[in-house]
């Protein structure tokens, strides 16, 4: 499982219906925002909201209708990921 360490950040592009999973630590704890869905849009390549991950919890986005790109961040300790295929009927617009 692939994992993003402290003061490191990754950018995810998540394919329509994949749902990422983001797991913090007993000593982690990251955010992850949704970017602008296109590369180069007008909007800055930065998120205007953060979802926490708080430590020792799981956090979960998607599945979405189209490709989409998260900023994934550990501020504290160790942040795991997995991109995982989505259940059809949980598609968010």
């Amino acid at each position: 499982m692939p994992e993003v360490s402290h003061g490191r950040r990754v950018v995810l592009h998540i394919s329509p219906g994949c749902v990422l999973s983001a797991t913090a630590d007993a000593n982690g704890e990251g955010r992850v925002g949704r970017l602008a869905d296109g590369v180069g849009a007008a909007v800055p390549d930065v998120p205007r909201t953060f979802d926490t991950v708080a430590r020792g919890h799981m956090l979960n986005k998607g599945p979405f209708t189209v490709t989409t790109r998260w900023w994934l961040e550990s501020v504290a300790g160790a942040i795991s990921y997995t991109v995982d295929d989505g259940s059809p009927g949980d598609f968010v617009p």
